[in-house]
């Protein structure tokens, strides 16, 4: 079996352009690169993907935007 880690905190900053249509903005995480998004599912996107990597600097030690 895996092993099962306590939750990890991940700081996120979100840039939305108000005037967008659809929402449009740009996602960033503690250090890494800003990722930009277009509509709803973008941002959802976005938001799993350094959720995930978040998840994987854990395993390894990373510190994940703290």
């Amino acid at each position: 079996m895996g092993r099962m880690n306590g939750p990890v905190r991940l700081v996120l900053a979100v840039e939305l352009a108000v005037t967008a249509e659809p929402i449009a903005g740009l996602v960033r995480a503690g250090d890494r690169p800003g990722q930009a998004f277009s509509g709803w599912s973008e941002l959802f996107a976005v938001l799993q993907t350094l959720i995930s990597q978040a998840g994987g600097d854990a395993d390894a030690g990373g510190s994940a935007g703290q």
